[in-house]
C-alpha cells in the first residue's frame, strides 16, 4: 500500500481504532480535516506537479472516506478484516484515478456519495421488483395494477441501463408508489 488519506466526517469516535489498524500495518497514512477538503486530490497525497492553494471554504461531509493512492486487493483485504476484527469499518473507499487526482476532496467525497445513494436505490428497486411475485392481481383494480406494470417495467429498465440517479428515484418512487397503491376500498 502505498499512502492513504482518510476523512472520518460524523464517525471520528472509531478514528483512534483505525489509526492502530493502520500503524499495525505500517501503513502511510494521513487524517484530513475539514479546512482541507477543498485541496486537491492529488496535493493531499503529496503528487508531483500539486501544490497547495489558498482555499477558504470550510465544508463538512457526514461521510467516512479512505482513498488509497494504490493498493492491491489483498492489502484492502486484509485492513477490512483487522478492522472488522476491531470491531469497525469504513465503508467507502476510493482509489486515486487519472480522473479524481484533480479533484477537490469535497467533491470527491459528494461523488462518492451520489454513487452510494445510486447503488442503494438500484437494491431497493431490485428488492421490489422481486416482491413483484408476492403481489396479488385481484388486490388491485384494473388502473392501478396497470399503473403498477408501467412502473415495473420502466424500473426494470431503468437499472439495467446506465440511469442518471435522478431517474433511478424517480423510477423507485414510482413502483413503490404503484406498488402501495391498492386498498380494502379498491379491491375487485
Amino acid at each position: 500500500m502505498k499512502k492513504i488519506i482518510i476523512y472520518f466526517g460524523d464517525q471520528t469516535d472509531k478514528q483512534a481504532v483505525v489509526e492502530q489498524v493502520l500503524n499495525q500495518l505500517n501503513a502511510d497514512y494521513r487524517v484530513l480535516q475539514d479546512h482541507e477538503l477543498g485541496q486537491r486530490v492529488g496535493t493531499l497525497l503529496g503528487l508531483d506537479g500539486f501544490t497547495k492553494t489558498p482555499d477558504t471554504t470550510n465544508t463538512h461531509h457526514s461521510i467516512d472516506l479512505m482513498l488509497f493512492e494504490e493498493a492491491a486487493d489483498e492489502d484492502i483485504l486484509q485492513l477490512n478484516t483487522l478492522l472488522q476484527a476491531a470491531g469497525t469499518e469504513m465503508k467507502r473507499k476510493a482509489m486515486l484515478t487519472e480522473h479524481n487526482r484533480n479533484w477537490r476532496f469535497h467533491d470527491l467525497l459528494t461523488e462518492i456519495e451520489r454513487e452510494h445513494t445510486y447503488f442503494q436505490m438500484v437494491d431497493a428497486i431490485r428488492t421490489l421488483l422481486v416482491q413483484s411475485s408476492e403481489l396479488i392481481i385481484e388486490d388491485y383494480t384494473p388502473a392501478s395494477w396497470s399503473a403498477y406494470e408501467k412502473a415495473f417495467y420502466q424500473a426494470y429498465d431503468c437499472i439495467n441501463k446506465e440511469c442518471s440517479l435522478e431517474e433511478i428515484s424517480t423510477a423507485y418512487h414510482a413502483l413503490s408508489d404503484a406498488k402501495n397503491s391498492y386498498s380494502e376500498t379498491n379491491k375487485i
